[in-house]
């Protein structure tokens, strides 16, 4: 019992003298403060002085500013371009950063000033326009508490407010937003030196970049989760549907620019079994030999990936891509026998699910 008594104790002085301890000075004794220069050789008068060399001579600096314990030694902030076209501008300490245009459905400024507000809203702080014209913006008060836990007790010993202007800077063309951060008020309150609005350089330097890297971390967020959120949208549209081209023939409609699924034909035709003999370009046309592929027992016991097996006769077929009429951005892709006949509807509809899966492309986007 008294054993454990003392190791009560001891985790208690333990906590309470780390708790003590700041990472803003450095570790060690400062005796040196107190130190007084060291007197010059004097040299007597009936002996001759010797030469002296003040290539390492160290000068006398001022008796000014932090010594000791009261100097700061923590690194500085810097600020952190981590979302996609985010960038510095060169040369400069501000708390200034600049973004350009990434999703082109969404209009770059009020992409940014939205995830400015959520940023705020997050941390129970309200943003005010102070300059439409100018595009100046300032929030309420951040408000910061100081609280000191000992095993199930805690007390608040102090608080600090921050007020932050922003200022936004947009191009002429309206794809490069610049937004910089401005701490504009601050008071702090503790128990056991009252009051102060003076903040010190570094201070508030390094609270201008917490804001501005908090707000390019919400900018990044809202950009991966549009990409994520559009992902799962093209995932789940069907972008192949059976029509007919303009000679009204049966033909498999793809949503896809004729040159890009012209690209991408190939990898469908090696994941499904076809061969390519022969291609032209000019009039968008392959040539193939079909075989049908066989899915082997090891297929079925997780050994490889099954086949997507499009149930034709073997032989050989004509695809050619053609421009749709009623779009640009669809194309048409229909499939020819060894006869230069198309594929009737019928025979679509049947392989429609195997065709579909492979000429979406939804891995690749």
């Amino acid at each position: 019992m008294k054993r454990s008594f003392v190791c009560i104790l001891l985790l208690i002085f333990t906590v309470s003298g780390c708790s003590g301890s700041s990472s803003k000075s450095a570790l060690g004794k400062f005796d040196y403060i107190d130190k007084t220069e060291g007197k010059v050789l004097v040299i007597p008068k009936n002996l001759l002085e010797p030469t002296k060399n003040n290539k390492f001579s160290i000068k006398a600096l001022p008796n000014t500013g932090d010594l000791g314990k009261e100097i700061d030694v923590r690194s500085p902030s810097l600020v952190l371009p981590i979302a996609s076209a985010s960038r510095l501008e060169q040369g400069s300490s501000k708390a200034y950063v600049w973004f350009d245009q990434v999703i082109d459905e969404k209009e770059l400024y009020p992409f940014v000033l939205e995830a400015l507000e959520e940023m705020l809203a997050e941390r129970g702080v309200t943003l005010t326009t102070v300059s439409e014209k100018n595009k100046h913006f300032q929030s309420s008060w951040f408000i910061d508490e100081d609280i000191h836990k000992i095993l199930i007790y805690s007390k608040r010993v102090g608080v600090e407010n921050s007020k932050f202007d922003f200022y936004f800077d947009l191009k002429p063309h309206g794809r490069s937003v610049g937004i910089q951060v401005v701490a504009s008020g601050f008071m702090k309150t503790y128990q056991n030196i009252g009051s102060t609005t003076e903040r010190g350089y570094i201070e508030q330097q390094r609270a201008e970049m917490e804001v501005l890297n908090s707000i390019i971390e919400k900018v990044d967020f809202k950009y991966r989760s549009y990409q994520k959120t559009s992902q799962a949208e093209r995932a789940s549209e069907r972008l192949v549907t059976i029509s007919v081209n303009a000679k009204l023939e049966p033909t498999f409609s793809v949503e896809m620019e004729l040159d890009t699924i012209w690209s991408l034909m190939p990898e469908f035709f090696d994941e499904h079994g076809f061969n390519v003999v022969d291609l032209n370009q000019p009039t968008k046309v392959y040539y193939l030999d079909y075989e049908r592929p066989s899915n082997s027992i090891w297929s079925y016991v997780g050994f490889s990936q099954k086949v997507p097996i499009i149930k034709l006769d073997d032989g050989q077929y004509q695809f050619t891509l053609r421009e749709s009429n009623s779009s640009s951005a669809l194309t048409d892709v229909t499939i020819y026998d060894s006869e230069g006949k198309a594929l009737s509807k019928e025979v679509l509809e049947s392989i429609f699910p195997e065709v579909e899966s492979g000429l979406s492309f939804k891995d690749l986007f």
